[in-house]
């Protein structure tokens, strides 16, 4: 059944009433247009009119308080308190709206305006969880009211989840520096430096706390130069040094950390030892110098002055290590500060001086050897001459060992004679001899020998050679040399220092010597090979200390035949150790160790050498005496100490059979003067109460103090005696 006529009726903001409506029987459905139905954002009330085809009028119930609302504000929205930076992908997400908002809608991808009906209306969010990745990120923030009025917004931040990278170039690991320190620094960082701090933190030498200092932020390798004494660091501090970052969105870097920095503004310490003053060198200039810490070699420079004129020397061969240093300067070709080369003069004489600087740029130099002098010559050897030792004859000889004369400058202090040595011997080669050669070892075979002589002054210098030339012309014989071994003895001692003796029936080759410990070789090589006796001292390296040896001496002849030393050395023991000692002095009445009233003391010696031989006791000899000394004597029982009061320091030296000395030092106090003690109170004629003033002086320290009272009138009574105990003066 349909009705004809139906009206529906806004009371409110504005009066509208609405006539052509849908007028089928049942429920019906239609969507108004609130804007063409001229209504105004308001409350209002709502009922329906309505007249059927008969006339009859009827009315709906009436809705009130209905709200027409077709608009929604703006939200406002801060993410992470409006920071331009996250570290973190969940940040904090403030959002302000209007009361009558019932949904929210928050993401990163919904650009376009969501519908009513999207199923991704939520609750108010108070955090957002961002898109993984470093970089900006935006959210889109929907908001829906009652009304289903949408609107929205968009938040920016930009997410930065790594920290920097730092790199610390200087101060060095390991590094030092004196006032001026450089700090050279590069950050890695894609978003920007907030703040770059460099920490100091004390950790040994001179004690210090923990400074920090902020650097500049920045992206770009940065070097500056910071003042250590404004820094408040302290000289001679030792310290590990961080450097760390924080970026824009508070990530914190890795620190960089140096350890074992030293900050150092004493300038270096260094001592020339050689060139001495007025020493002389050769071609080859030992530069020898002390340091008290180690430097760096490449600012080490030698000067040498003469006649006014420097020149400031270098060399890639300076070490700068702490203690004793050692190079070798070439004097005709050495080089100069910045470009070219500069020879010493021969015969000149020059100061000479050492200039250097620390790891951490504190400069210095040494002392001034002064006169001293530059040698590089020698005179070559003259009327050189070999020469048959039996017949003289300088053209043939029928021996190996051949005579030999020449002329040589004074200065000469070394010779070498050989057969092969063609070109100039190096000063140090093991070849020199400190005598002038008499005679001269041809090498084995007939035939033609040309021998080169070549002589060396105190300096070094090696002369031009001279050459003499002899024919060898003899037949080799088959028995060996007969040797004899006298020292070491049989059930003899010795220490280190092994003095070897032994005899030859003919002249032999050295270097073939064989002197055997048991199982074990000397490498000895200082033996001798010369017809009758020898004797020569080597060293005991390889022997074990306490062992007992069987020890054999074996050597070829010119003619190669090797013989063997008889007898054989038996039951022969290495010692080189002295063992411990100790020495107690003691006062021959009252046996203290601390003081004495005696110049005569008692000694007590307690010792692990079985074997002592020998006694020294003294209160000169605080350096041990020679093994051969004249003062070795018989174990003391009794010393007597020199004269005057004081503290007296004994030595005690000990000699074994094999020649070890050990030592021993004792004290004891030696006092001869009585004390002189005064009594002020109680004083002569003086009278006291119960309460008695005891007032004394002493002239020194004493042991024990002792106050008697004696009664020499008014009543009868004892003597009484009151020990004080040990008093200070």
């Amino acid at each position: 059944m349909s009705t004809s006529t139906l009206r529906l009726i806004f009371t409110g903001a504005t009066n509208t009433t609405i006539a052509s409506l849908t007028t089928n029987v049942g429920t019906n459905r239609i969507q108004l247009d609130g804007k063409a139905l001229g209504l105004l954002e308001g409350t209002y009330s709502v009922r329906m009119e309505a007249e059927d085809l008969a006339g009859n009028k009827g009315e709906s119930n009436i809705s009130t308080n209905w709200i027409y609302d077709i608009t929604i504000a703006t939200p406002t929205v801060k993410l992470s308190d409006k920071a331009t930076y996250t570290k973190t992908a969940l940040v904090k997400m403030d959002i302000s709206v209007n009361n009558d908002v019932t949904n929210w809608y928050d993401s990163e991808t919904q650009k376009d305006q969501p519908n009513e009906d999207s199923p991704y209306w939520n609750s108010k969010p108070s955090a957002f969880n961002l898109s993984s990745g470093d970089g900006t990120k935006t959210v889109y923030i929907w908001v829906k009211d009652r009304a289903g009025n949408i609107n929205g917004t968009t938040a920016t931040i930009i997410l930065d989840t790594k920290a920097p990278v730092v790199t610390l170039n200087k101060p060095e690991q390991n590094g030092m520096d004196n006032v001026d320190i450089l700090v050279d620094y590069a950050i890695s960082e894609s978003e920007g430096v907030a703040s770059v701090t460099l920490t100091w933190t004390w950790t040994g030498g001179v004690s210090d706390g923990k400074h920090v200092v902020g650097l500049t932020a920045t992206t770009t390798p940065a070097t500056i130069t910071l003042n250590g004494d404004g820094l408040l660091v302290k000289n001679g501090a030792i310290y590990t040094i961080s450097l760390q970052a924080v970026d824009l969105a508070g990530n914190v870097s890795i620190p960089a950390v140096h350890t074992n920095w030293r900050y150092d503004t004493n300038p270096p310490q260094i001592t020339i030892k050689k060139p001495e003053s007025t020493g002389v060198d050769n071609h080859s200039v030992m530069v020898n110098y002390d340091l008290l810490e180690s430097i760096d070699p490449s600012t080490m420079r030698i000067i040498f002055t003469s006649n006014e004129v420097v020149h400031t020397v270098t060399s890639k061969f300076f070490t700068g290590n702490m203690d004793n240093n050692t190079v070798m300067l070439d004097g005709d070709a050495l080089s100069l500060e910045g470009t070219g080369t500069w020879r010493l003069i021969h015969g000149a004489t020059y100061s000479v001086k050492l200039i250097c600087a620390d790891w951490a740029g504190n400069s210095a130099e040494s002392g001034i050897t002064t006169n001293w002098k530059y040698d590089n010559q020698i005179d070559t050897p003259t009327l050189f001459k070999i020469y048959d030792q039996n017949s003289n004859d300088q053209n043939i000889t029928v021996s190996s060992v051949v005579r030999v004369g020449f002329e040589s400058a004074t200065e000469t202090v070394g010779w070498l004679l050989s057969e092969v040595q063609t070109t100039p011997p190096d000063e140090s080669s093991a070849g020199w001899l400190s005598t002038k050669p008499g005679a001269f070892l041809l090498s084995v075979g007939n035939g033609t020998k040309t021998v080169y002589l070549w002589c060396k002054d105190l300096v070094g210098n090696v002369s031009a050679t001279v050459t003499a030339t002899i024919k060898l012309d003899t037949t080799r014989d088959v028995t060996p040399p007969v040797i004899s071994l006298i020292l070491p003895v049989t059930n003899g001692v010795d220490n280190s220092s092994i003095t070897v003796s032994y005899t030859l029936s003919e002249p032999c080759n050295p270097a073939t010597a064989i002197l055997m410990f048991g199982t074990h070789t000397s490498t000895a090589t200082n033996f001798t090979g010369n017809y009758g006796a020898n004797t020569v001292v080597i060293d005991g390296s390889g022997l074990i200390n306490e062992q007992t040896y069987t020890i054999t001496l074996s050597m070829t002849d010119l003619a190669d035949n090797r013989g063997t030393a008889t007898p054989i050395t038996t039951n022969w023991t290495y010692d080189t150790s002295a063992g411990t000692i100790a020495l107690a002095l003691n006062d021959q009445t009252t046996n203290s160790a601390t003081y004495t009233n005696s110049a005569m003391i008692n000694t007590t010696i307690t010792t692990q050498i079985g074997d002592a031989i020998g006694w020294i006791i003294s209160e000169e000899h605080s350096s041990s005496p020679a093994e051969n000394s004249g003062l070795w004597n018989s174990k003391p029982a009794v010393f007597s100490l020199s004269s005057g009061d004081g503290t007296k320091t004994v030595y005690l030296w000990v000699k074994d059979r094999a020649g070890n000395i050990g030592s021993a030092t004792a004290t004891i106090t030696m006092d001869l003067t009585k004390p002189i003690i005064t009594l002020n109170s109680p004083s002569t004629g003086g009278v006291s109460n119960g309460s008695i003033t005891l007032n004394y002086t002493l002239s020194e320290n004493i042991g024990t103090l002792t106050l008697t009272f004696t009664r020499i009138g008014g009543a009868t009574d004892t003597v009484h005696t009151s020990t004080i105990g040990s008093i200070t003066a």
